[in-house]
């Protein structure tokens, strides 16, 4: 299983309000306000801790099949400039981050897949995201454009549909302002 979330740092910048009062308290735990507090770029960490709790957020809702979202109780841990831990519900979700100048990204796999995929693209026009996303699996999977989709589930996940048939790739799809992303493992 596989989730992802982006965040467009400037278009963030621009239209967030991350710093009034009670944002941070109705997000974050007392242990992730403390690392915020003390942070030389508050701004990353919270963005950060954002996108790591949204990415596992996806897993765990694919694998529990309910939708719950409650940021304040997800917990983040930073291990590394790359690397963190979610836990949710219980349940320990390792996380990938990249962050550059332009965004920051994401990723939780669950361990049980083998072969991952991860692409972040610029928009740069107004096409449909689900078409930039099959014109390029459609090249990677050789698959007929013409005959894939992709249709969410009733709550909301992701998946291809190839001739009208399921496929047995999992696929996560995230966009910010400019960004758009999306992960896939099978």
């Amino acid at each position: 299983m596989i989730g992802n979330d982006i965040i467009d740092i400037a278009y963030t910048r621009q239209h967030t309000k991350w710093r009034r009062k009670g944002w941070i308290e109705k997000l974050f735990d007392q242990q992730e306000q403390d690392s915020i507090s003390k942070s030389p770029d508050p701004f990353s960490l919270v963005w950060r801790m954002w996108s790591m709790k949204e990415s596992a957020y996806k897993v765990h809702t694919r694998s529990t099949k309910k939708r719950s979202f409650n940021p304040s109780k997800i917990s983040c841990k930073i291990i590394d400039q790359t690397h963190g831990l979610v836990v949710l519900e219980g349940k320990k979700y390792a996380t990938e981050s990249i962050i550059n100048e332009d965004y920051i990204f994401s990723s939780t796999v669950s361990a049980t897949n083998s072969i991952t995929s991860h692409k972040v693209i610029k928009i740069l026009d107004s096409r449909n995201y689900y078409d930039l996303i099959l014109e390029d699996v459609s090249t990677q999977f050789d698959w007929e454009r013409n005959e894939v989709e992709i249709i969410k589930s009733d709550i909301g996940i992701p998946k291809f549909y190839l001739d009208s048939n399921v496929q047995n790739v999992d696929l996560s799809i995230t966009h910010d302002g400019k960004y758009l992303a999306y992960s896939f493992c099978w």
